[in-house]
């Protein structure tokens, strides 16, 4: 593992956690707030419409 100036692992830091909170708010906003509805039961059918376009991002 490599030492990164603290500058920099101070910028990559940031970056993680404005990525985090855009994540989080794009989900908040898209009706994913709750825990219940990400759970797969398969009973909310909006976690599986949202999941094939997304499916090659995660492989």
């Amino acid at each position: 593992m490599t030492s990164r100036p603290p500058a920099r692992q101070a910028a990559v830091l940031a970056t993680a956690l404005l990525l985090g909170a855009g994540f989080g708010f794009c989900l908040e906003r898209a009706g994913f707030g709750s825990a219940r509805k990400l759970v797969p039961c398969y009973l909310d059918m909006a976690v599986v419409r949202c999941s094939p376009p997304s499916s090659p991002m995660g492989a």
